[in-house]
């Protein structure tokens, strides 16, 4: 959409100082990225017939592409992987720390999500055990008017 480097940089300049601003971060992550330009180069590279994820030659042809390359999409993929796994070296190690990285952010909101479910489960066990603690308490008013009025009825049959 945009035409040049320098309205890239503009609209950058633009995003990140309001970003700035609003967020009250420092120097927030702006990456410019044209998704267009991006899913053009991945359809390009045959992408579309294997469900959108490319194998390591579809990788190397996508890389090449100037397309893919203008789009800066493989940065943006790049610091979201990043940004879920960590910055993992080469050895094994880092890589399993990287995965344990992911695995609790993904999980986080799970568990925030299943301590509230339990919170509202215990609220809602009380709210049930109060509301059939006043049904009993109304069958059994309803058991002594039942029962009032059988013996009213029995005094007026008494009075005629």
């Amino acid at each position: 959409m945009l035409d040049s480097e320098e309205e890239v940089s503009q609209v950058l300049g633009f995003v990140s100082s309001n970003a700035s601003k609003l967020l009250q971060l420092d120097s927030p992550a702006v990456l410019p990225i044209s998704g267009r330009a991006a899913l053009k180069a991945k359809l390009g590279c045959g992408s579309g017939q294997s469900g959108g994820v490319l194998d390591s030659w579809e990788d190397e042809m996508l890389s090449s592409q100037p397309g893919w390359q203008k789009s800066r999409f493989g940065e943006f993929e790049k610091f979201i992987y990043d940004f879920l796994v960590g910055s993992a070296g080469s050895s094994s190690g880092s890589m399993r720390s990287g995965g344990e990285g992911l695995r609790l952010k993904l999980q986080t909101p799970l568990f925030v999500a299943d301590a509230l479910m339990e919170a509202v489960r215990v609220r809602l066990e009380g709210e049930i055990a109060a509301a059939q603690g006043e049904l009993a308490a109304l069958e059994a008013v309803r058991r002594q008017l039942a029962k009032f009025k059988l013996e009213m009825c029995k005094d007026a049959e008494a009075q005629r």
